[in-house]
C-alpha cells in the first residue's frame, strides 16, 4: 500500500566534528529549534528526522577502525537505511522498521504523508564523517534524487574535544588515540576546491544561544531551497565522452588505485593477519581495481563531474578530488 505525498522537499544535512566536540549536543538543540519553532514557514510545513550513528552502531571496538569489516558494513547499513527514508519520502512506501529509533523515525514519516500541504524534510545524520569521501556518498544520493544537501563543521581543537571526552561516562567515552588520530586525519569542508560542499558551514565549538542556533537553522533553509541538479547533457557527442572516458583519465585512474591498493596492503602487513590472508585481500583488491577500471571505462562508474574536468585541465587539486571518489569505491567487506 502506498500513499501520495503533497511535494516533499528533502534537505540531508550532514554534521562534521571530532568526539567530544560537541557535535551531538548541537545536533540536538537544533533538532529541538526546528521542531518547536519552524513548524511552518511560507505554507511550508517542517519535520526532522535525525539519524545518530552511536545509536545504531554499537559501542564496540570495530566503532573507529578505518579497516573493520564489521565498522564498513555498519556504516554501510546506515547509508542504506538513509537510502530507504528517502525512497519512502519519493515513492512513500512505508518501512519495515522495528527498534525505539525507528519507531520514532516511522511516527515522523507518517505526519510528513498525512498531510495535505508542501513538506519539507530535515534529515539530519549525526557522525564525524572526517573523511570527505563519507560525506561525498551522502552527497551523490542528493545528486542522484535531486534534493537538497549541506554541511555543518563544528570546529574543536584537539584538547577542548579531549577534555570534554574525559568528562564522559566510561562506556560512552572515546579512547584519546582514536581522537588524536581522526584529529590528524579530518578533511574539513572544502567550497573553493570542491563545488559540491558549497552549502557548507563552520560554526565553533562553544555553548551555543538561541540567537546562533537561529542562525544555522537560516542556513538549512537556505540549503533546502536549492536541490542539487543533475547536469544535463543535451549533446549526444558530450554523453559519449563522458560514457567513455579520455585515455588520460583512465591512466589517472590507474595510478592512483595502484597508489590506493599498495597503501592498504601495506598497512595490513603491518598487523597480525596471516600470509595466507594477505594473498587473498591483495587478489580481491586487484579483481576490485579492475572492476573499477572497467566500470570507469564502461560508464557504469561515473566520475564526478568537477573531478573529471580537473584531471582533463590538470587542476592541482585533482589528484585529492580522484583520491576521495576513488576511496569511497575501493571498500572491500
Amino acid at each position: 500500500m502506498t500513499t501520495k505525498v503533497r511535494e516533499t522537499q528533502i534537505c540531508l544535512v550532514v554534521f562534521i566534528g571530532l568526539p567530544g566536540s560537541g557535535k551531538t549536543t548541537l545536533c540536538r538543540l537544533l533538532l529541538e529549534f526546528l521542531r518547536t519553532s519552524c513548524k511552518s514557514l511560507s505554507d511550508i510545513l517542517h519535520h526532522t528526522i535525525s539519524i545518530c550513528y552511536d545509536e545504531l552502531i554499537p559501542a564496540d571496538k570495530f566503532r573507529y577502525q578505518d579497516e573493520s569489516s564489521q565498522w564498513k558494513q555498519a556504516r554501510r547499513g546506515i547509508v542504506n537505511y538513509v537510502k530507504s527514508l528517502v525512497f519512502t519520502l519519493k515513492d512513500i512506501e512505508v518501512l519495515n522498521m522495528v527498534n525505539s529509533l525507528e519507531v520514532a523515525v516511522r511516527e515522523e514519516l507518517l505526519k510528513v504523508v498525512q498531510n495535505e500541504k508542501k513538506t519539507r524534510v530535515y534529515i539530519i545524520v549525526d557522525d564525524n564523517m572526517y573523511y570527505r569521501s563519507m560525506r561525498y556518498e551522502y552527497y551523490q544520493l542528493a545528486k542522484l534524487y535531486s534534493f537538497s544537501f549541506c554541511q555543518i563543521f563544528v570546529q574543536c581543537s584537539v584538547s577542548d574535544a579531549l577534555n570534554r571526552n574525559s568528562s564522559r561516562e566510561q562506556s560512552t567515552a572515546v579512547p584519546e588515540e582514536i581522537i588524536t588520530r581522526m584529529a590528524e586525519r579530518l578533511e574539513p569542508p572544502d567550497r573553493q576546491n570542491n563545488p559540491w560542499e558549497i552549502f557548507s558551514l563552520t560554526v565553533p565549538s562553544e555553548k551555543w544561544t538561541v540567537a546562533e542556533i537561529k542562525k544555522i537553522s537560516l542556513f538549512l533553509n537556505n540549503a533546502a531551497e536549492h536541490p542539487v541538479v543533475m547536469p544535463e547533457r543535451n549533446n549526444e557527442m558530450c554523453q559519449e565522452s563522458r560514457r567513455i572516458c579520455s585515455t588520460n583519465v583512465i591512466h589517472r585512474v590507474d595510478i592512483m588505485l595502484r597508489k590506493l591498493v599498495g597503501d592498504r596492503m601495506r598497512e595490513r602487513s603491518q598487523t597480525s593477519v596471516q600470509r595466507d590472508d594477505l594473498q587473498e585481500l591483495s587478489k580481491a583488491f586487484t579483481d576490485l581495481r579492475h572492476h573499477i577500471l572497467e566500470g570507469i571505462r564502461t560508464g557504469t562508474i561515473i566520475i564526478p563531474e568537477d573531478t573529471y574536468e580537473a584531471i582533463n585541465l590538470d587542476q592541482s587539486n585533482c589528484g585529492h578530488r580522484l583520491q576521495d571518489f576513488l576511496n569511497g569505491l575501493l571498500t572491500i567487506s
